[in-house]
């Protein structure tokens, strides 16, 4: 028979292409046949830690420990999927590996079974991920140590957190007791000397029962602040637009000869907890409507605008506005920037920042002195 010298010479060079890439892999490539080892290129033995000689004519077996990592005897093991890779399965495990002198190393193994002139083939492809295994597991170390942690400072915070609540309460009654002392005397006072006080006496005692009154609206206002951390939020598709209009309902309601000019936009939709978040806006407009009293034409808007893929709430307003210089303290506890000409406790805003620091999101304010103000806020995202 003669050879056609075109076939011959592209035969040899598939082969020598084939032998080129087998040699040269970056993975072990072994070849197995009735269960031993026939063929490997040089990565294998590199990886395996011995001669050629050494590792032809041997099994898996030869070159794993008794035991997995996982409890699993390795005999019985190599048995499973070599059952399952001459039924047609090809096979992709982890598995570990023991050398000839002791040392393990961890390897993804990848099986698959091929047929050559009717004799059947194992094929492998083993790669060594020991240094990711160990990345790994340090990593996990890590993140059990940070759970570990995280729980004990939550603990701390919780703890920490009862303790204030605890006195704050303790603070309100022990404050509170005195101020029912002060006020009721002075209410007496007021009652029943009030044809004998000249006039001087009579402003002392009506600025004594005004103080009693704000040092009253102070401890609430520490009171509630206080409370903002204890709950969970309970998050919820709010219409803010409805609460809006509610609370200047109830505003017009308390101050009838006010005439202000109120837009809200209308689907102002948010994920938040509902009774915060009212508490968010009740600050907010009360601020709004507050600081518009000496304005001839008060005008207050409440709305919400795009801005870099999340939704920024506003409330607008016409009034007394603020320097911008002092904008860093418009959100800290007892920070006013206005006189007693508008009344106040100075921790509505204290408020409306931790209770948006709680959904995750931002607030700010912009404005110029008797040029209306304008308060900004985020709420995180809808999770």
């Amino acid at each position: 028979m003669t050879v056609d010298p075109t076939q011959s010479s592209a035969l040899n060079h598939a082969e020598a292409r084939y032998r080129l890439l087998f040699e040269h892999a970056g993975d072990a490539v072994i070849t197995m046949q009735k269960g031993c080892f026939i063929d490997c290129n040089p990565k294998a033995l590199v990886m395996f830690g011995c001669e050629r000689k050494a590792f032809l004519g041997k099994t898996p077996m030869d070159f794993s420990p008794p035991v997995q990592p996982g409890g699993a005897d390795s005999a019985t093991l190599v048995q499973e999927k070599i059952e399952r890779l001459m039924a047609g399965y090809p096979q992709s495990f982890e598995w570990q590996f023991k050398r000839p002198n002791g040392t393990c190393f961890e390897a993804d193994v990848h099986l698959s079974a091929v047929t050559l002139d009717g004799v059947a083939y194992l094929q492998g492809h083993i790669r060594d991920i020991s240094e990711r295994k160990s990345i790994e597991r340090e990593l996990a170390s890590y993140r059990e140590g940070l759970e570990r942690l995280v729980a004990v400072r939550t603990n701390e915070l919780e703890r920490a957190n009862r303790e204030i609540e605890s006195f704050s309460y303790s603070v309100s009654h022990d404050l509170r007791s005195p101020l029912r002392t002060i006020s009721g005397f002075s209410g007496t006072l007021m009652e029943v000397y009030s044809g004998v006080l000249d006039e001087t006496g009579m402003s002392y005692l009506h600025r004594i029962i005004a103080a009693t009154r704000r040092m009253s609206a102070l401890i609430d206002g520490l009171l509630s602040l206080s409370r903002l951390g204890s709950n969970a939020l309970v998050k919820e598709d709010v219409e803010l637009g409805t609460m809006a209009e509610y609370v200047v309902r109830r505003l017009r309601e308390n101050d009838p000869v006010r005439e202000v000019d109120v837009v809200v936009q209308s689907n102002l939709r948010a994920f938040a907890d509902r009774h915060l978040i009212e508490n968010v806006l009740e600050n907010l407009i009360g601020n709004a409507w507050k600081f518009t009293a000496q304005v001839s034409r008060a005008c207050i808007e409440v709305g919400s605008v795009p801005e870099g893929g999340e939704t920024v709430f506003f409330v607008l307003d016409n009034g007394a506005g603020f320097d911008m210089a002092y904008s860093d303290k418009l959100f800290g506890v007892f920070q006013r920037l206005h006189g007693d000409e508008h009344a106040g406790t100075g921790i509505g805003l204290a408020t409306v920042r931790r209770i948006v620091d709680r959904h995750g999101g931002r607030v700010w304010a912009e404005g110029a002195v008797d040029k209306g103000a304008c308060f900004y806020f985020t709420l995180g995202t809808d999770e």
